[in-house]
């Protein structure tokens, strides 16, 4: 009898933690939204908090030089202003046949840069918070002919030891050139599907 009830207590503890866990993954819609929406608030009131969400991707290198080799890309979204301005772009990400991990993405119509700033990518794990840096985003040379002020640029980040897919949310931020490495003022963000 006794052994009978403690397994009914261990079956229900265990259908409890279930339909708890359960209900956190599947996660509030607003608060799926509110880990991209905050993480400049998270990492400039609370860069203790920043820094431990952020990942840090290891071996990580990309130039135009090395160019994405996937056939067809896993993963692709358009990028929205949303910086109260004219920018745009698609972010597209694939794992090649090695298991790397590539994104290229190309906005355009961005402010020219004033000096002592710099544009940055990120990749964001919308489920978790956690957020990785893919790097100063580059002038794009063709977008230079453009008299209005506004220019292309192109941001490529590669992994040869992750794979980033689960990252399914590019931001590009405008960032002071001060040596904090928290994202700074959203300028485009969208969502890879």
């Amino acid at each position: 009898m006794k052994l009978r009830k403690l397994l009914t207590g261990i079956v229900l503890i265990a259908i409890g933690v279930w339909i708890i866990w359960y209900g956190i993954s599947l996660g509030d819609e607003e608060t799926s939204q509110d880990a991209v929406q905050n993480i400049e608030q998270t990492t400039v009131n609370d860069g203790d908090t920043a820094m431990q969400t952020r990942e840090e991707p290891t071996n990580v290198e990309a130039t135009a030089a090395d160019g994405i080799v996937c056939e067809v890309f896993d993963q692709s979204g358009e990028l929205g202003d949303v910086a109260d301005g004219q920018a745009s772009g698609i972010a597209r990400t694939c794992v090649d046949d090695a298991g790397t991990f590539y994104l290229t993405a190309d906005i355009s119509s961005v402010p020219e840069l004033e000096s002592d700033y710099f544009y940055e990518g990120w990749l964001v794990n919308r489920s978790t918070g956690s957020f990785i840096s893919t790097g100063e985003a580059r002038v794009d040379q063709k977008s230079l002919d453009d008299d209005n002020g506004l220019i292309g640029l192109r941001n490529e980040f590669f992994s040869y030891e992750k794979d980033y897919t689960e990252y399914n949310y590019y931001v590009l931020t405008l960032e002071p050139d001060d040596g904090d490495p928290a994202p700074a003022k959203h300028i485009v963000e969208g969502e890879l599907r």
